[in-house]
């Protein structure tokens, strides 16, 4: 354990500098794109796009800062009124952004935008990220294109649900989705760590994480987190 902290460490020092380089230009860039005229709307999609690469990669910055202090990830930051729609809405820019030639689609219900999850915002966003990515590629697998969210408050309890058309649950794998290097991709294309690192993220914001195929296919992962105040 104690040779992994410090590769661990080795490779957030390799990271730093370049995320920090990465980090400053994303800011110059989005100041520059605000100060040329033309388009309003071509400006507004450059300026978010340079704001999310500024903002992502001060993200990695605190787990590199934190691997390179400590050792370890950073420590939680549990936040009892975190609102849901707002870390939703960062998730889908950072996954369908970039699928938007595959023509996947996100559908957001409409309960999600008055719900408040008591969750650390930063790794509640991680695992979205990882259950919208799982569900584009098993669309993909399968000729679909359509993922949903939905969300619903039951007493203390907020449940968060992404479902896909995809190909759902593959049987060899249907009993080890949570353990690490757990997966049916073609080798390069995945690691394995996504739903386990999102189980174990959960976990640690004392929700829970379940996956199961849905009757008309595909497949359904459902977050239940405390409901924040």
């Amino acid at each position: 354990l104690a040779s992994l902290g410090r590769v661990a460490q080795g490779v957030a020092h390799e990271l730093n500098t370049p995320l920090a380089t990465i980090r400053t230009l994303a800011s110059d860039m989005r100041e520059a794109i605000r100060s040329l005229g033309g388009d309003e709307a071509l400006q507004s999609d450059l300026a978010e796009s340079a704001a999310l690469i500024r903002d992502e990669t001060g993200r990695l910055g605190r787990i590199t800062h934190s691997l390179l202090t400590g050792g370890s990830l950073p420590r939680l930051r549990l936040n009892s009124s975190a609102p849901l729609l707002p870390i939703v809405e960062r998730a889908r820019a950072l996954v369908f952004a970039g699928v938007r030639d595959g023509g996947a689609e996100l559908d957001i219900g409409d309960s999600v935008e008055n719900l408040v999850v008591s969750a650390d915002s930063d790794r509640l966003l991680q695992v979205l990220v990882n259950l919208f990515q799982n569900a584009v590629d098993a669309n993909r697998g399968a000729g679909g294109r359509h993922v949903w969210l939905s969300a619903t408050r039951r007493g203390s309890v907020v449940e968060i649900v992404v479902e896909d058309e995809g190909i759902g649950i593959q049987p060899e794998i249907e009993g080890r989705l949570f353990e690490p290097f757990a997966t049916t991709k073609p080798p390069g294309e995945g690691t394995g760590l996504g739903l386990y690192a999102s189980y174990m993220l959960i976990q640690t914001m004392g929700g829970d994480l379940t996956i199961e195929n849905r009757d008309r296919g595909g497949a359904r992962a459902s977050v239940r987190l405390a409901a924040g105040t």
